[in-house]
C-alpha cells in the first residue's frame, strides 16, 4: 500500500557532507544525554545488542526470583511525526529586541537567544 511507502529524498553531495558533519558534533551532546539502553539511532549499537541487553534481564531476573516487565516501543513511521514547521516556526517567529529609552527600538533577526537550552545545540 501507498501508504505504507517511505519517500526517499534525494540530497545534494555538499548538503550530506555538511549534515552529516553537523551529525558528528550533535552526537557528542546526545551520546552524554540520552540513557544507555537507549539503542535506537545511536552510533556502535545495533538491535542485536538491544536483544542480548533484554535476554540478559530476564536471565537475571529468572535467577534472583524477581519479577520483571518487558516494553518495547517501535515508532510507525517516525520520521513522518516530527512537526518541522513547530520547529521552524519556534527558531523563526519568536522574536528579540533592544529597547533603549530615546534609541530606536532594533530587532535582532540573526542570532540564537542566550539562556535558550537549544541554543548551544543550534551554536553547534
Amino acid at each position: 500500500e501507498l501508504k505504507n511507502w517511505r519517500p526517499i529524498t534525494l540530497l545534494d553531495v555538499e548538503y550530506k557532507i555538511y549534515t552529516g558533519c553537523l551529525n558528528e558534533r550533535l552526537k557528542v551532546v546526545t551520546d552524554e544525554l540520552l540513557h544507555p539502553q537507549q539503542f535506537g539511532f545511536r552510533s556502535n549499537r545495533m538491535m542485536e545488542d538491544a536483544v542480548m541487553s533484554i535476554k540478559s534481564a530476564i536471565g537475571e531476573s529468572k535467577a534472583s526470583g524477581e519479577d520483571i516487565a518487558v516494553v518495547g516501543l517501535d515508532f510507525r513511521k517516525a520520521f513522518d511525526t516530527i512537526f518541522v514547521q513547530a520547529i521552524h516556526n519556534v527558531l523563526t517567529d519568536s522574536e528579540s529586541v533592544i529597547d533603549v529609552d530615546g534609541y530606536p527600538r532594533v530587532q535582532l533577526k540573526r542570532r540564537v537567544k542566550q539562556g535558550d537550552p537549544l541554543s548551544p545545540t543550534l551554536f553547534l
